[in-house]
């Protein structure tokens, strides 16, 4: 479902910062018999957009350099950084956020999320909203994230055992949003009519790349 955005790439070339570098693949099957991978498949051993964490904390060494934190410490966070665990402590952060503050979503299951990031960040400091590791924070149930500020960057989600709760899973609306890193799989719900959205953008300048969409079994 795409309205007056735009779509910048799903994937990254060899000259970007951080640009996932694909290892070769090899797959047999006998004659007549088809070839079944089960997800992620060829993505296991390729690497995803996520800059250097050297401690793990989900706060990038150039954040913690940029703000005077240590990236060797995962008990060191920049003064911009905040880390949650819990719904309610995550519709808190973002519902307080300002320009240059960085959200980390701890590792865990979030269930039943619907959750709308209102607040902007600006072109020099983005608002970030980042799982801590590349898929750790898994969103199941009836669920959906919408940006409809302006430079917010949705980083590093993964969407399974479920259905969108709303228009899609994930809706960038506003302008010079970002979802990446972000994976949606077999997110179709558990009964017909499998007619649901995985990505909505409207807007403009919205952005999705180093994205995985799989087991999609309906339209939308």
């Amino acid at each position: 479902h795409i309205t007056g955005g735009e779509i910048k790439g799903f994937v990254g070339g060899p000259g970007e910062p951080g640009a996932p570098v694909a290892v070769d693949d090899a797959y047999i099957t006998p004659v007549d018999t088809p070839l079944t991978v089960s997800f992620p498949g060829v993505l296991a051993n390729d690497t995803a957009d996520r800059q250097v964490d050297s401690d793990g904390d989900g706060f990038l060494d150039s954040e913690e350099l940029l703000h005077d934190s240590d990236a060797g410490d995962t008990n060191s966070i920049p003064s911009v950084g905040t880390v949650v665990s819990t719904i309610a402590a995550l519709t808190n952060a973002v519902a307080s956020a300002s320009p240059g503050d960085i959200i980390v979503v701890a590792e865990g299951t979030y269930t039943d999320l619907v959750l709308t990031i209102s607040a902007s960040g600006t072109a020099s400091s983005p608002l970030i909203v980042r799982s801590r590791t590349v898929g750790g924070a898994v969103i199941e149930g009836t669920s959906a994230i919408t940006l409809e500020g302006s430079y917010a960057i949705l980083d590093g989600f993964y969407f399974t055992n479920g259905r969108p709760g709303g228009v899609a899973a994930i809706n960038l609306k506003g302008s010079n949003n970002r979802a990446t890193n972000c994976s949606i799989v077999d997110f179709n719900g558990d009964s017909p009519p499998l007619s649901c959205d995985w990505v909505g953008i409207w807007g403009d300048y919205n952005r999705v790349d180093h994205c995985t969409f799989f087991g999609k079994h309906g339209i939308g």
